[in-house]
């Protein structure tokens, strides 16, 4: 088992850092640090990947270095497709002659509880059955809602007290091509350019995460003769709240 990201110094407080495509000007992978545990989100906004570690100084540790001397993870499949990684374990336990469309599942590995959206109406329809809700005392919600305007059923809703929030859908958010993305994660505001002449080549792209802002080739004659429109120019600012 192994995770693709590297950490600088971590700074207290810290819990987020955002992996990004740089010339597509978009968000991949976001991990989340809970406790003992570290969250990997996809870019569909759902949960691929969970470490669990004995203690929150070790997962900590790993946050900033991912050292795979400081484990030995085992892999197991729960719900949703979610891999779950631990370093040991003695026993697991499952569903049974559960009501709620959950037979069959992980409902804890030693003392480690798990618990799933239940086969509900509201579940069926934003595509959230089975998809993991509880690890120990984190709490996970998805979108369920059927607005009118809003494009994020069936994504990461919060962790813990960790709330995601996605752009609706308006003719600005349609023209740009962000409709959807992520827009907030806790206090972190995300932002992305808008359309209109002299966004030409990168609207829809990442400006901001936070206090961070990215630039890209704008389109004069020279960035049209060397083929470079809206390709990653600069990263400008710094925010201690995020690793990016």
């Amino acid at each position: 088992m192994y995770l693709l990201f590297l950490f600088p110094t971590f700074i207290f407080g810290q819990e987020i850092h955002f992996k990004r495509n740089i010339n597509k000007g978009s968000l991949t992978d976001i991990y989340i640090l809970k406790k003992n545990f570290i969250f990997k989100i996809n870019s569909s906004r759902t949960i691929d990947e969970i470490i669990s570690f004995s203690t929150d100084s070790i997962a900590k540790e790993y946050f900033i270095n991912p050292n795979q001397n400081l484990i030995r993870n085992q892999e197991i499949l729960i719900g949703g497709g979610t891999k779950l990684y631990l370093e040991n374990y003695e026993s697991i336990n499952y569903y049974t002659n559960n009501n709620a469309g959950n037979n069959g599942k992980i409902s804890s590995i030693d003392n480690l509880k798990l618990k799933y959206a239940e086969d509900k109406s509201y579940n069926r329809n934003s595509n959230t059955v089975g998809l993991l809700t509880q690890i120990d005392e984190i709490k996970i919600q998805y979108h369920i809602e059927a607005g009118r305007y809003s494009r994020d059923r069936g994504k990461i809703k919060s962790i813990s007290d960790l709330k995601f929030s996605y752009e609706i859908w308006s003719s600005y958010s349609e023209n740009a091509g962000y409709v959807g993305k992520l827009i907030s994660i806790g206090n972190i505001k995300i932002k992305y350019y808008e359309a209109g002449n002299t966004n030409e080549g990168f609207k829809g792209k990442l400006k901001t995460i936070g206090n961070i802002e990215f630039t890209y080739y704008k389109n004069t004659v020279n960035n049209r003769n060397s083929n470079i429109i809206g390709k990653f120019k600069t990263r400008i600012g710094n925010d201690k709240r995020i690793i990016i």
